[in-house]
């Protein structure tokens, strides 16, 4: 019995559609029946928590390489044309007749930097230094403040507070305040 080479290959998509292609090619190997040609399909991504105006955290899947998706398969005429056939798919990396496959290593190293970058998560900042913000816990609660300095690498504001018309520092949390309109 022969046995068929499964290879991994790298995927030219349209920016911003990759979760879009991923799930157009997989529809097309179900309906074409190919799936122990191709059995995988892979969007590398990472956890993103991001702060909203009024300080909520939410997390979102952030795609680590825009425009491009993995592709295990068993390369031949059939399976290319599945491929490059696919709605928001431009073409395979490199020569579009015969590409060049990336090694085991190669995908091993960019999906386990994925993984350990969904662990330690990226903060998208939406406090800015001068904005007046209101608190809403700890000793300070129901203060108005001036952000004076925004440390997102601890995710900690240093905020400007009025206390007996003296303005004094006070450092906060992301979480603990909210912005004023």
């Amino acid at each position: 019995m022969n046995e068929i080479s499964l290879k991994w290959y790298v995927v030219n998509t349209y920016s911003g559609c990759e979760s879009t292609a991923r799930n157009a090619l997989l529809e097309r190997i179900e309906r074409n029946a190919v799936s122990h040609l191709i059995p995988e399909v892979c969007v590398p991504t990472t956890t993103v928590e991001k702060f909203s105006d009024s300080g909520k955290k939410k997390r979102q899947e952030k795609t680590l390489y825009p425009g491009y998706i993995l592709v295990k398969m068993a390369y031949n005429l059939d399976t290319r044309r599945i491929v490059t056939g696919t709605p928001k798919v431009n073409g395979f990396v490199g020569d579009s007749k015969y590409p060049k496959p990336i090694s085991e290593q190669e995908v091993l190293r960019l999906t386990t930097s994925t993984k350990g970058l969904s662990d330690q998560t990226e903060v998208k900042v939406s406090f800015e230094k001068g904005e007046v913000v209101k608190i809403k816990e700890g000793p300070f609660a129901n203060f108005n403040g001036t952000i004076g300095e925004v440390r997102a690498d601890k995710m900690i504001l240093r905020i400007l507070v009025s206390v007996f018309g003296r303005e004094t520092p006070v450092e906060i949390e992301f979480d603990q305040v909210e912005k004023l309109s």
